[in-house]
């Protein structure tokens, strides 16, 4: 079973209620719940995260953003407090799981110290870990994979290319597959750029040729390819949950 993991914008308060419900609806198994997505994406508010947790049920499962402004994965000591008081607010709030990545200063590597310390709070508060895209910025991924994996990170969401420049989950099947590999179902993979219902078949058959044992490790993530007119589509989502597994 392939699980598809829906990116919902928190912005409009009034009807987030509407677009969570829209991914539930249409069997998505996770929310990422975001605000800012023109920045692509920051933490939520608590009042966010207590309305999407409201909307769904123990079958689904609500991962928050923990990124305390845009630009690179490089946080002072502030930003890291300011992240670690997220972590509990979502974990109070009905999150189910949290999203964040740390890097050092070079921007290409993992910032291990200020990682382990923030996965290991959200662990102790029962939330489930996904590295985001802070991971196609490192220099060796794979390596960087593993030392994700050696900490009880749960999820990597990746799409293949680096960080910074435009990448299509369709563009990057060998990548893919290499993480797939190198993750040999310790850490889930998440395959994220431009997944839409027309595409998702193909994305998920070519793993399947070349590591079938694995694709149970393999979840897709999706935000523009579902949305029709700036709404998540439940039809849209619907469409995405066949392709990926009926394909």
């Amino acid at each position: 079973m392939i699980d598809i993991e829906i990116c919902i914008s928190s912005d409009n308060f009034e009807i987030l209620s509407k677009q969570v419900l829209a991914a539930k609806m249409g069997g998505a198994k996770r929310v990422e719940l975001c605000s800012n997505m023109q920045h692509d994406g920051l933490t939520p508010s608590q009042a966010a995260i207590e309305l999407a947790s409201s909307v769904l049920t123990d079958e689904q499962e609500l991962m928050v953003m923990i990124r305390p402004r845009e630009g690179g994965f490089y946080y002072v000591k502030q930003e890291i407090e300011q992240m670690h008081s997220s972590i509990l607010s979502a974990a109070k709030s009905g999150a189910n799981g949290v999203v964040f990545g740390l890097l050092d200063r070079s921007q290409t590597a993992l910032n291990i110290t200020a990682m382990c310390a923030l996965v290991e709070l959200a662990r102790e508060e029962g939330l489930a870990v996904t590295c985001h895209r802070a991971f196609d910025a490192l220099l060796d991924p794979v390596a960087g994979l593993k030392q994700l994996k050696a900490l009880g990170v749960s999820r990597i969401l990746t799409a293949g290319g680096k960080w910074g420049q435009p990448s299509q989950a369709t563009d990057h099947g060998q990548t893919f597959s290499r993480y797939l590999q190198a993750a040999q179902g310790d850490i889930e993979i998440i395959l994220a750029g431009g997944i839409t219902p027309q595409n998702a078949t193909s994305i998920v058959a070519q793993q399947k040729q070349t590591n079938k044992e694995l694709t149970e490790y393999l979840s897709l993530h999706a935000y523009s390819g579902v949305l029709t007119d700036g709404l998540v589509d439940t039809n849209k989502v619907a469409r995405l949950c066949r392709a990926a597994n009926n394909g």
